[in-house]
């Protein structure tokens, strides 16, 4: 099993050139994200508890995280995966670290200005109550007090590094990615 992360801070595009990635190299994408979304829909006991937190800009408790990323890879442990939304913290990384060291970073290098716009932008478009103004700065400082310490962990690990230009066309970005995966 190989296990591809990628990551950027909100509004980068991780879902959807994960989802790209995904289809075009015959990788399991978990999104996280959509997968809490879910549990929230279906009013489960795990969406009831994260709901206000997501609502407010913040992540899903690590413990709950990291054991639904757990169960995962060992019921897909002879595939190779995407993860978009995990690891988010310094627990959450050293504890995947534990089970799978060989990853591959895709990190999207992006702006604020123009995350901002975007996520607003998709906020009209999708109906998303996480993207208002104030909660888009919270996940922001949210993303650099949390998410940044784990590039800095995981760059000073000995596996394959992309920094990938996050600004641009979908498929530009797409395109860099695979030329360099």
């Amino acid at each position: 099993m190989k296990i591809f992360i990628i990551f950027g801070p909100p509004g980068a595009g991780k879902g959807t050139q994960a989802k790209l990635l995904a289809k075009n190299i015959n990788l399991i994408h978990l999104s996280t994200g959509d997968l809490l979304r879910n549990e929230i829909k279906n009013k489960t006991e795990i969406g009831l508890q994260v709901e206000k937190l997501l609502s407010e800009g913040h992540y899903a408790p690590d413990e709950m995280m990291t054991q639904i990323i757990k169960n995962f890879l060992e019921t897909h442990k002879d595939k190779d995966i995407l993860l978009d939304g995990f690891p988010r913290t310094l627990p959450q990384v050293e504890e995947l670290f534990k089970i799978q060291k060989d990853l591959e970073v895709i990190h999207l290098v992006t702006n604020e200005e123009e995350l901002e716009k975007r996520l607003l932008l998709r906020a009209k478009l999708q109906g998303r109550n996480d993207d208002t103004p104030e909660i888009i700065k919270e996940r922001f400082r949210v993303y650099e007090h949390q998410t940044k310490p784990v590039l800095d962990f995981l760059r000073t690990k000995d596996i394959k590094w992309l920094d990938i230009n996050g600004l641009g066309e979908i498929e530009e970005i797409q395109k860099e990615i695979l030329q360099k995966v």
